[in-house]
């Protein structure tokens, strides 16, 4: 008879006497409440991106994207966008040498959307980044800042609307209280070529200090600003080089804390006094908040708590449903992030073999249960 061995490692520090009750959503464009479903064209973006009649707002889950915001008119008989819009077709080409990007506008550096498992907890390879599949959906974006506060002196945003506004908007669209989490970004093609080697009023990026980023701000349920923002660079040129990720980035968004919402603006460097000359787009995908725990729910058998390996997977029994998971290589590299759904879960790793350090945690870590497990690649 074949011998079964498992690893188990009891080496588990628990803290505090129970779990605080969360619930994580994750954007999941595959199933969207309005419309009830994205239809793509030929070439990879949602058939209404040009549609402000209807859609001046679509909806997944619990968040409300903001898209031809100004309503009536503001696509110039579809011939122009702005806002959010849902594109599939991973393309990462340049195509600065056709001399116009306009038909090529929905692709993502990245090459495809975020590859996630059944429970919607995203999937990384064995050096820790995310996993990709080109036919996956993810948002593209064009900041239309002329209607924005800061720029509404130009006078040329009140074609549409008689006040400035958010173009980038996300709402969450329900009576709940939610925290905001994170969020994946990735940088568009077109702002990405343009900053490599310029492309018509854009300059390449070659002067010490040339900068290219993105900043999320909180919203309050009122719609009003929070005041609290987080800063996350897509470009930048230091020290003689030219750094920009081809990758989905995770950008934490914890400290924006409780939230009614997000609206998004863009730097750079490369503008004068009429705007930004850099192309003002990037890509976004599994945008995260948490419900906002009210209840404390206690776990009379948190010490049952069980984390242990078997070949390549990890085992978790006796676990607080919703409870946060990461798992760590010993370079202090996270290689997986999810949220376990069921008292029982199996998480299988596509990782080097190797001993790894499994967190457990409830939110705001008043609980958190820690193990090294030994993980067998396939």
């Amino acid at each position: 008879m074949k011998k079964t061995i498992f690893t188990i490692f009891f080496t588990l520090f628990i803290t505090g006497q129970s779990f605080a009750q969360q619930s994580i959503t994750t954007l999941n464009l595959l199933n969207p409440t309005y419309p009830s479903s994205f239809v793509f064209t030929d070439d990879g973006y949602w058939n209404q991106t040009y549609n402000e009649v209807d859609y001046t707002f679509f909806k997944s889950q619990v968040f409300s994207f903001s898209h031809l915001i100004e309503g009536v008119g503001s696509s110039y008989g579809e011939m122009v966008w702005n806002g959010f819009t849902v594109c599939n077709s991973g393309d990462s080409a340049d195509y600065s040498n056709t001399g116009s990007w306009m038909p090529y506008q929905w692709g993502c550096m990245a090459g495809g959307g975020i590859k996630t498992d059944a429970q919607g907890n995203v999937l990384k390879d064995e050096n820790g980044d995310v996993l990709v599949q080109k036919g996956l959906p993810y948002l593209v974006t064009y900041w239309n800042y002329i209607i924005e506060p800061e720029w509404w002196h130009l006078g040329w945003g009140n074609t549409f609307i008689d006040e400035p506004t958010r173009c980038l908007q996300i709402l969450l669209d329900d009576n709940d209280a939610y925290e905001a989490v994170g969020v994946y970004v990735n940088t568009h093609p077109y702002s990405y070529y343009a900053i490599l080697h310029g492309f018509g009023l854009a300059h390449q990026f070659n002067q010490e200090g040339d900068f290219f980023k993105l900043i999320i701000h909180g919203m309050n349920k009122d719609g009003t600003e929070s005041g609290k923002q987080v800063e996350h660079f897509l470009a930048k040129y230091e020290n003689s080089q030219l750094t920009q990720s081809t990758k989905w980035e995770w950008v934490d968004l914890t400290s924006l804390g409780e939230v009614g919402g997000f609206y998004c603006t863009l730097e750079t460097t490369d503008a004068n006094a009429y705007g930004p000359l850099t192309p003002v787009m990037f890509c976004m995908d599994k945008l995260q908040v948490r419900k906002k725990g009210t209840e404390i729910i206690e776990n009379k058998d948190f010490n049952k708590t069980l984390i242990y390996s078997h070949q390549n997977c990890v085992y978790f029994k006796n676990v607080v449903p919703q409870s946060a998971v990461e798992v760590y290589d010993f370079t202090g590299r996270m290689v997986y992030q999810g949220v376990i759904h069921d008292v029982e879960t199996v998480v299988p790793l596509q990782v080097p073999t190797g001993i790894y350090h499994v967190v457990l945690q409830g939110r705001n870590a008043i609980n958190r249960v820690c193990a090294n497990v030994l993980i067998r690649s396939n």
